[in-house]
């Protein structure tokens, strides 16, 4: 998942802590840096976004926290994995459940993703000032 966005989320696999059974779940996390966390309240605006887009009958993945830095996790990792996510920050994260056989970009090609999905899309970024479609990051989901 290294070309999506500026976070570059990571497929990842998740068990519920309170679950009684060990279901194992795929989400995508998201990587941020420290100065996304403490200047930018990314993760506090990832959920709150989440919620919202679900408010204006968009289809959202479920939303979590998840806690990449658990030792038993990061000893999975090879080395070159493991200086990448000691680069970001060290608290719990974003994740959303992960949409088997889902592609954004996909979808909007296909003709019944009509330009009324299009614009609704378009208009709830400008409504939430996302700064992550298109220009310089080139996440192209409109297009």
């Amino acid at each position: 998942m290294q070309f999506g966005g500026s976070t570059k989320p990571w497929l990842v696999t998740a068990i519920q802590q309170e679950s009684a059974t060990l279901e194992e779940i795929p989400y995508v996390a998201k990587l941020f840096s420290d100065n996304n966390v403490v200047q930018g309240h990314s993760i506090g605006k990832e959920f709150f976004c989440n919620e919202l887009a679900g408010q204006f009958d968009f289809d959202v993945a479920e939303a979590a926290l998840i806690n990449l830095n658990d030792e038993s996790f990061k000893a999975t990792l090879d080395e070159s994995t493991l200086d990448i996510l000691n680069s970001k920050y060290k608290g719990n994260t974003f994740a959303s459940k992960l949409a088997e056989a889902s592609l954004v970009n996909e979808q909007l090609k296909d003709t019944s993703f009509n330009i009324h999905d299009c614009a609704s899309l378009f208009a709830f970024d400008c409504m939430i000032l996302n700064v992550d479609r298109g220009g310089e990051r080139n996440n192209q989901t409109y297009f």
